[in-house]
């Protein structure tokens, strides 16, 4: 009391000395409100921080992945959109970010940076491959949502795949030092989209008048080789 009447005036001192204490003195210390127990797991602090980005906003706008997933389109094609909107494509300025020992400029143009944006969009050896407008996004992300809320799961197929084809040409510059001209990616794109529509009719018919397509074992003393591949005889490729 008498450090407290020493230290402030005597209305603040009386302020002061009104607030009731507890009786019993107990050492305060960390909780966790995400536990019934209190106590801080990985667990729980994993499940805290999606709740914090549930929703996917970039400048202001919030996006639905509904949109993305709901497009007709490859596989591997819907992942690498996956990649691109949650800033996970390995291009040069990303891996720069990571302290990764390489170039920044475009191996394509070898004039500006390359990031997710010109890649795809920016670049003048992409951009050819490009009939649509697009002075009205300025990231990838951006055009990639407004592209699958917008148009026809179709439609959205092919700009996805196209995104794919265009990947992949960039990393045989990077790799194989091979570079495809707009006319090569645009066939690619189209015979990788017609292939996977026609494997997934097939799938789709594989009961014909009730009558099941199933795997039959090979005969006596020969062996049966199942692979999973796709073969463009038009491009001369493969795909496993």
């Amino acid at each position: 009391m008498g450090k407290v009447k020493q230290i402030f005036d005597k209305e603040g001192a009386e302020a002061i000395l009104r607030v009731p204490l507890v009786e019993d003195v107990v050492e305060d210390r960390l909780i966790w409100q995400e536990e019934k127990n209190v106590e801080y797991s990985v667990k729980s602090g994993y499940r805290h921080c999606k709740g914090l980005h549930s929703s996917t906003r970039y400048h202001g706008i919030e996006y639905s992945w509904k949109h993305l997933w709901s497009i007709s389109a490859l596989s591997r094609a819907k992942h690498l959109l996956w990649r691109i909107c949650r800033g996970c494509l390995p291009t040069r300025s990303k891996l720069q970010q990571y302290h990764v020992q390489c170039p920044s400029l475009c191996p394509w143009c070898e004039v500006e940076d390359e990031d997710e944006w010109h890649v795809f969009f920016g670049c003048f050896s992409t951009s050819q491959s490009w009939r649509a407008d697009l002075l009205f996004c300025h990231d990838a992300k951006s055009l990639i949502f407004d592209v699958c809320s917008r148009e026809d799961r179709r439609d959205a197929g092919r700009f996805v795949v196209l995104l794919e084809v265009l990947w992949r040409s960039r990393n045989n510059v990077v790799w194989q030092d091979t570079r495809d001209d707009a006319m090569r990616i645009g066939l690619q794109t189209y015979h990788n989209l017609y292939d996977w529509f026609l494997a997934r009719d097939e799938n789709n018919s594989g009961v014909v008048n009730n009558i099941p397509t199933v795997w039959s074992p090979p005969m006596n003393n020969q062996l049966k080789c199942n692979v999973d591949a796709g073969f463009n005889n038009v491009c001369g490729t493969t795909n496993k």
